[in-house]
């Protein structure tokens, strides 16, 4: 689906996402024609790579100079269609268009392994993190690991992440009937999955701070109340989005940025856990796609469709108004 605003334009902007726009895809797209550029909606799932170059239903169309990448071109991806989707993205940017963020960023943000391998390597703090492709390599780790968990290279929502050592195990430490026949199948289908090191007990609540930068701009921070993502567990909750701890702001900031750097990520949501009097990098996410609900989270005045556009023109900064928050 293609929704055009303007004709007449000084610059030519893609939305880019799966399905019908949301609500922040008519934001970006009402901010870039008020400035008047050309902005548009374009689904993913209808462009098709062909020798007449970049196609919809085999009619070319010309290469915008930005492309707004949203989140729902890796969430509703499948086996099967990721690497056409990756395609595509490096396809858009070969032939012109600047990607926020661009697919080599984002790629490495989709594959967790690479995300845990690029964070270690800039000296972030993250969980410790493996690659297992047999049932030999899990058990190995069971024996390294009081817990941890299983789940795709390539995943999202929590699906088929499962918890190894939740349980407490026997005297010989090794993995129960029912974590061997889950792993033994989450193999069989996905053939690669990420170990990751557990660091937070079953029984206790975490807090994970999400902070959201676009461009230079710290737009949110907010913490998110969950308990861990697993089958047997509670699962993630987020009753509001709340403020985090003013106090840790600075802290939560410097991270996050860290990660941007290493990553060479235009815009991001980093989801940290704090651990130990240090905060762990858990999750980046290569585009900030949500905010409508942001709230009093919001750390500056500027409006985040605005900041985006801001981005794209080169007024990006950093000079965006704070809000005035009383600690």
């Amino acid at each position: 689906m293609l929704l055009g605003l303007s004709r007449c334009a000084d610059m030519t902007v893609w939305v880019l996402d799966r399905g019908e726009p949301d609500w922040e895809a008519r934001e970006l797209i009402t901010e870039a024609g008020r400035r008047g550029h050309e902005a548009c909606f374009v689904g993913l799932d209808i462009l098709e790579a062909s020798s007449a170059g970049l196609v919809v239903r085999g009619v070319p169309v010309e290469i915008p100079e930005h492309v707004f990448v949203r989140s729902q071109v890796f969430t509703r991806s499948t086996r099967a269609g990721r690497a056409a989707d990756l395609a595509i993205l490096s396809l858009l940017e070969s032939l012109g268009a600047r990607l926020v963020s661009s697919a080599a960023s984002t790629q490495l943000c989709a594959n967790k392994l690479t995300l845990s391998a690029m964070l270690g390597a800039h000296g972030l703090p993250t969980p410790e993190t493996r690659a297992v492709r047999t049932l030999s390599q899990v058990k190995e780790l069971g024996c390294r690991w009081p817990a941890f968990v299983v789940k795709p290279v390539y995943g999202h929502a929590s699906i088929d992440v499962f918890g190894v050592g939740v349980v407490p195990r026997g005297p010989d430490g090794d993995l129960n009937e029912r974590e061997l026949i889950h792993v033994h199948h989450l193999l069989a289908n996905h053939g690669e999955l990420v170990a990751q090191e557990l660091v937070y007990a079953r029984e206790e609540a975490f807090t994970t701070a999400r902070v959201c930068l676009i461009g230079t701009t710290l737009a949110a921070a907010y913490s998110l109340h969950a308990t861990a993502t697993m089958p047997d567990w509670p699962g993630k909750t987020i009753p509001a989005l709340e403020r985090h701890v003013l106090a840790d702001l600075v802290r939560l900031e410097a991270v996050a940025r860290a990660a941007q750097s290493a990553l060479d990520l235009a815009s991001c949501t980093v989801d940290l856990v704090a651990i130990d009097g240090q905060y762990l990098v858990i999750e980046v996410n290569p585009m900030v796609s949500v905010w409508e609900s942001w709230g009093d989270c919001r750390l500056v005045e500027k409006d985040p469709a605005a900041l985006h556009l801001d981005l794209i023109a080169g007024d990006d900064r950093g000079t965006a108004e704070p809000i005035g928050i009383e600690s």
